[in-house]
């Protein structure tokens, strides 16, 4: 595994352990601007699959099983970890083609 794609899951385990017991936001952004393009909310059920290519993201929300996002580690051209000063983590992932992702947790346990 390359450094990128082991560090893009490294981080995503950390951060999906550590948040267990809350639900994460996930933000699409423009890279350059950090205009924002669309919001998911991810529950607390959430499950992660992590394989030498791509990263998948399933959660369930009132009866409906969403897979709906999926990240190649061949397009991540960067990952950063932040926290604000009221300890708000958020996992950002530059992708190649433009778009931010942004995983936030927002402490709310749905």
């Amino acid at each position: 595994m390359s450094n990128i794609k082991q560090e893009v899951a490294e981080r995503l385990k950390d951060f999906f352990s550590r948040n267990r017991d809350y639900a994460v936001e996930l933000d699409l952004k423009e890279i350059q601007t950090r205009t924002n393009i669309g919001t998911f909310s991810i529950t607390m059920n959430r499950e992660c699959s992590y394989k030498n290519d791509l990263l998948s993201i399933s959660w369930k929300n009132n009866e409906c099983i969403y897979e709906a996002f999926k990240i190649r580690y061949d397009d991540v051209i960067a990952i950063q970890e932040e926290e604000d000063e009221f300890g708000i983590q958020t996992v950002c992932i530059d992708m190649k083609y433009g778009i931010a992702i942004e995983f936030t947790c927002v402490g709310i346990r749905i």
